[in-house]
């Protein structure tokens, strides 16, 4: 990953111009290792070169999951200090398509990624009878101009309440766990306050993701890290970021320190 140049990197809702829409996240093939960028508190947008972003990406990976098995900060990092990098474990419910339907193009798909809202707040999703509800389901998230990269979140059973970061961190999973890696749709589940939201991501223009069990198959999530190369389109005029990973057998521990990501109920391991 290099390139000296500065970036900004800014809230992709916050209405600040950027180079590169936050939040931003690059998932490991089998899910369980991610890399995320935020703002530090306060700030409202970042510079920093891919060198900066990969170094800290390194170094975070070197000294603090291979060495330690823990996730880890970077803090503070880029030209005006005002961006973290963080590493920490993930464990997202994914499933991909085994059937023969091919899978959206990935270039479809990572435009769809940079562009869907990733709001934190609160809501509630469910029936359109229902007077609570907010967001509608089932929802169909917009689209690059070619449609066929089809996002649609769904659910089974009553109106729960999530949030549109979920969603998205729901996407990213399906995107690098099954499209990425496979060429294929998919699907994740467990989403909401209930957990009884879904997701899939498949091609609109192709036969539609098999909704059988038997047509799916859960996603081989082996303990060590097996981290890859994920690209993702952002707006022009910039290319595609690269960012590789080594890979590593050591598992970040479940019982080490934790740091929660703002917005979001996951708690992530940290060598602080």
């Amino acid at each position: 990953m290099k390139g000296e140049q500065q970036y900004t990197w800014a809230e992709r809702e916050s209405g600040v111009p950027y180079n590169f829409p936050l939040p931003y996240r690059v998932l490991s093939n089998d899910g369980l290792c991610f890399l995320q960028i935020v703002l530090v508190p306060g700030a409202l947008s970042g510079d920093a070169s891919l060198t900066q972003i990969g170094q800290a990406g390194y170094t975070l990976l070197r000294e603090c999951v291979i060495k330690r098995g823990l996730g880890g900060i970077a803090a503070k990092t880029g030209g005006d200090n005002n961006l973290n990098v963080v590493i920490a474990s993930y464990r997202p419910t994914v499933r991909c398509d085994r059937t023969s339907t091919a899978g959206p193009p990935w270039e479809s798909c990572i435009k769809v990624f940079a562009a869907m809202n990733a709001d934190r707040a609160p809501l509630v999703f469910g029936d359109p009878q229902d007077p609570r509800v907010q967001v509608p389901l089932p929802l169909t998230l917009p689209g690059d101009s070619s449609g066929r990269c089809k996002v649609e979140v769904n659910k089974v059973g009553p109106s729960t309440t999530s949030t549109y970061y979920h969603l998205w961190e729901a996407v990213m999973a399906v995107g690098t766990m099954c499209l990425r890696s496979s060429q294929k749709g998919g699907k994740a589940s467990g989403i909401g306050a209930r957990g009884n939201m879904y997701l899939t991501l498949s091609n609109h223009q192709a036969t539609n993701l098999a909704q059988s069990s038997s047509n799916i198959s859960l996603v081989d999530i082996s303990p060590g890290l097996d981290a890859q190369n994920f690209y993702s389109d952002v707006t022009s005029p910039i290319s595609m970021l690269n960012i590789s990973f080594e890979s590593s057998t050591s598992p970040v521990q479940e019982n080490s320190a934790l740091v929660t990501l703002p917005g979001s109920d996951l708690p992530e391991a940290s060598t602080a």
